[in-house]
């Protein structure tokens, strides 16, 4: 895993999880190879291209030049990137982007082999409670596990 998106979870529910390749150049694949970039606030959406068919579009994702010197003038850190994926997945993203409420959001970018892709989501934004309830979860979760193993912060004389 490269680079991880760590509000992915924390701020969403997840329903269905794509992989698909990501369009770039070869200074912005040697950026992420260091574990350089960061997913925050980014999202994917969907726009026509000229012959009308659907393309998926990676945006507000900062990744730095590699080598700021080598880099041109014109280069943008945050410029969209095109994200492959057939044309059968881009059916199904358009038909769980018409719920209400629903939206495409990065998870990770990862090293397949000598490809890099990306694992996205549709998601709904979680409520405040939702979160509350996940954290007391985790709670629990966490203090079952100390009690199991004998740990416990609790302890009677």
């Amino acid at each position: 895993m490269l680079v991880k998106n760590k509000d992915a979870y924390r701020n969403y529910e997840h329903t269905d999880s794509y992989t698909g390749g990501l369009v770039l150049t070869g200074g912005e694949v040697k950026s992420l190879k260091k574990s350089q970039g960061s997913l925050q606030g980014a999202y994917l959406t969907l726009n026509q291209n000229k012959k009308g068919a659907n393309e998926l579009f990676l945006k507000n994702t900062f990744i730095p030049p590699y080598q700021i010197k080598n880099t041109g003038n014109g280069y943008d850190p945050e410029q969209p990137r095109k994200v492959l994926v057939s044309s059968r997945e881009i059916a199904g993203l358009e038909k769980d982007l018409n719920n209400k409420g629903t939206t495409i959001i990065p998870i990770a970018i990862t090293l397949d082999g000598r490809f890099i892709k990306i694992q996205f989501a549709t998601a709904r934004g979680k409520k405040r409670f939702d979160k509350r309830q996940d954290l007391k979860a985790r709670a629990q979760k966490r203090d079952l596990e100390r009690d199991v193993k004998g740990t416990s912060k609790v302890t009677f004389k």
